[in-house]
């Protein structure tokens, strides 16, 4: 079971649960061939001593269940320095100890009364437990009955979750992230295979169920030869074992893998009952292979170099809808698959399927150096673009918006700052957003506060407005006011104005905006690349597919960024990531080759969660990402009409008849069009041409 959820449990456990469980972890940990007996001073309440006499110990042992530990630590280090013959003792408690903030108090211990402590906290008692495969008995002395997961639901284990779990679960310090995951899938896929295996077997097995590149037999072969040196392999008569250790490591990964997926099972199965939702037992178990499939989708495609298309999981999403709607009166289904969706981010199992398919979707596309920083291994470049920048920054100056982009960009920003990875935007993105924000002044001014669905308009400056100002209410600050802490005035930025007047006020907005940026430790850089114009021919034909045509300025932006991305050195091993949510960048780099990273703000926000784990609880945000942008389909439609009546009118909105004329046209247009037709934007333009003069 992952390391967290499995805390969890020991952090609730009564004192008397705790000490048995203390004990047995004792034994686990290696304080074996001894006995243990009650302290002398305080009736056997506080205090074990392990005695070993053939190395002549005695060592004070305390077991706690106390919530300040660090008030504790401090008084029972104090009675065994009074009451014990004894410099060192352990400390084992059933809550999470930060590292840092025991080392701190260990040292001044130590310093103060010449007293060594070690301490074992719950996650430390957790890892023992699946190492040595003994969850079982964990539960049993904590006295909870979670049921086996049989039948259809084994099927969705695999040893690719296996190998990624033990990474996250007991991750070494290897110097390349890769070599950990192919040790752990090569361990994974023996104890998956069964005892006596040929090595040209496990690596085939190994590369097909994998779906690994060709290329990767001979890394596989090496990391075999390595792992045999190791011991953590056994050749007899040219088969090949796990070492019992290891078996041991690998049961306990996959029992605690059912019971993690049983826990989301009954999580599940509890707020579909608590919303009134009828669904019978084969109903339910679709649902749950759907969720699954979903969230494996979104997994495997979210690094650049996929070829999804998103349908596969908008499938599965529908279906799941359909089973919620079938014999059940329910309101807003979308709102509902985003509670299932949020409880299975925050879920072990949720976590498990997505780093499987996220690692291996990485080594698939040679994404050494993205695996490696990610790992702790190097460092990193962080490229943000105008379209992750934009909900980031403001939702820093305000608030972060709770929809999709908003929600992302607050989250990458944090761990960013975190991880201490060095953020970047260069300057020709910084003006995109001054003039986008113009844009937003030009266009919106009389439309701003009319209608909520602009929270979703296609311009980033009236979505994020639109949504604070919702929730502020009446302590919300004038759109005015808003705009000027860009260094813009809203009573200025005309749709009339002439070029010299635009460009005047973006680069005033530029260096403002810049400003700002470096208040957040997000650098701004020249960016002046020559000879882009091969790269610009080829975006220009990515543009004009299946993602829509961009305006040729924005594409010549984009060229000179991939040049200097080409173009500039790092240091071996430091990650170079283009962070955006433009989805004609990852086409080009996948058809390219590039030796940079082209990575979406939810991919990166669950890489950074996956493989840089931390005290603060970190979310799988993709599968939440997926819900929210099934749930705003509807509001992002109503906001697109808007947006094309804001460019064609612009300043003639002022006109209060007209205005009004606007919100009843796009809530009759609205009426005609079903949730999952498109939105043709020309026709648009001509129905509203239509509608103002009627």
């Amino acid at each position: 079971m992952n390391i967290d959820s499995l805390a969890k449990y020991i952090e609730a456990a009564g004192v008397s649960e705790f000490r048995t469980l203390s004990l047995v972890f004792l034994d686990l940990f290696g304080y074996r061939s001894a006995h243990l007996c009650d302290g002398p001073y305080d009736g056997g309440k506080d205090f074990k001593i392990y005695i070993d006499k053939a190395k002549d110990l005695n060592i004070p042992i305390q077991i706690s269940v106390e919530k300040d530990w660090r008030k504790k630590i401090s008084s029972d280090v104090s009675k065994i320095k009074q009451n014990f013959d004894s410099k060192m003792c352990i400390f084992i408690s059933n809550r999470r100890i930060p590292e840092n903030s025991f080392r701190s108090i260990a040292t001044e211990l130590l310093l103060s009364e010449g007293v060594s402590v070690q301490k074992f906290d719950n996650q430390a008692i957790a890892s023992e437990f699946i190492k040595h495969n003994k969850v079982k008995e964990l539960f049993s002395i904590l006295n909870l009955d979670l049921k086996e997961a049989i039948g259809r639901d084994v099927s969705i284990f695999s040893p690719k979750q296996e190998a990624i779990a033990s990474i996250l679960i007991f991750g070494s310090e290897a110097k390349e992230f890769r070599t950990e995951i192919f040790d752990s899938l090569i361990k994974s896929y023996l104890c998956d295979l069964g005892e006596g295996v040929k090595r040209e077997v496990l690596i085939d097995v190994i590369k097909n169920q994998s779906q690994l590149s060709k290329n990767q037999h001979t890394l596989i072969n090496s990391r075999i030869d390595s792992l045999l040196q190791k011991g953590d392999l056994l050749s007899v008569n040219n088969l090949l074992n796990l070492s019992e250790e290891e078996q041991k490591k690998y049961n306990g990964l996959r029992d605690s893998g059912k019971r993690d997926f049983e826990e989301l099972k009954n999580q599940i199965r509890t707020l579909i009952d608590s919303n009134d939702i009828y669904l019978d037992d084969d109903g339910f178990d679709l649902l749950i292979e759907k969720i699954v499939e979903i969230a494996k989708s979104l997994g495997h495609f979210q690094i650049s170099g996929s070829t999804s298309n998103g349908n596969n999981e908008l499938e599965s999403y529908l279906q799941i809808k359909q089973l919620l709607i079938e014999n059940n009166e329910i309101e807003n289904v979308e709102i509902l698959f985003e509670l299932i969706a949020d409880t299975v981010a925050e879920s072990p199992f949720g976590a498990r399927i997505l780093a499987a398919e996220l690692f291996f979707s990485l080594v698939n596309a040679k994404s050494m150096d993205l695996l490696n920083a990610l790992g702790g291994k190097q460092g990193a470049y962080i490229y943000l673009d105008s379209s992750v920048v934009i909900p980031m920054i403001c939702g820093l100056l305000y608030e972060a918006k709770e929809y999709r982009y908003g929600y992302s960009g607050k989250l990458l920003y944090d761990h960013i700052r975190e991880h201490n990875f060095t953020a970047l935007i260069p300057d020709l993105y910084v003006q995109e957003i001054a003039a986008h924000l113009i844009d937003a002044c030009r266009n919106y001014k009389y439309l701003i506060g009319i209608d909520k669905d602009l929270s979703f308009s296609d311009n980033a400056f009236v979505s994020h407005y639109t949504n604070y100002s919702i929730k502020k209410g009446t302590n919300a600050i004038p759109f005015e006011d808003y705009v000027s802490v860009f260094g813009l005035d809203l009573k200025k930025i005309t749709s009339e104005m002439d070029n010299t007047t635009f460009f005047r006020w973006r680069d005033r907005c530029s260096a403002e905006f810049a400003n700002i940026l470096a208040k957040y430790n997000i650098s701004t850089f020249a960016c002046n690349e020559k000879h882009y114009r091969s790269i610009f021919f080829d975006l220009e034909k990515i543009s004009q597919g299946a993602y829509g045509k961009k305006p040729e300025i924005l594409i010549e932006h984009d060229a000179k960024m991939i040049k200097y991305l080409c173009g500039t050195s790092m240091p071996s091993g430091i990650a170079k990531i283009l962070c955006t949510w433009d989805k004609n960048h990852a086409s080009y780099k996948l058809i390219n080759n590039c030796s940079y990273e082209v990575v979406t703000p939810v991919s990166l926000i669950d890489l950074f969660s996956l493989a840089k784990p931390s005290a603060s609880k970190k979310q799988m945000i993709s599968i939440v990402d997926f819900a929210k942008h099934q749930s705003e389909k509807v509001l992002v439609k109503g906001a697109l009409i808007l947006d094309e009546i804001a460019k064609i009118e612009k300043d003639n909105l002022e006109d209060a008849e007209l205005l009004l004329k606007a919100k009843k046209f796009k809530a009759n247009y609205m009426e005609k069009i079903t949730d999952f037709e498109e939105i043709d934007v020309d026709e648009i333009a001509k129905s509203w041409d239509a509608w103002k003069k009627s």
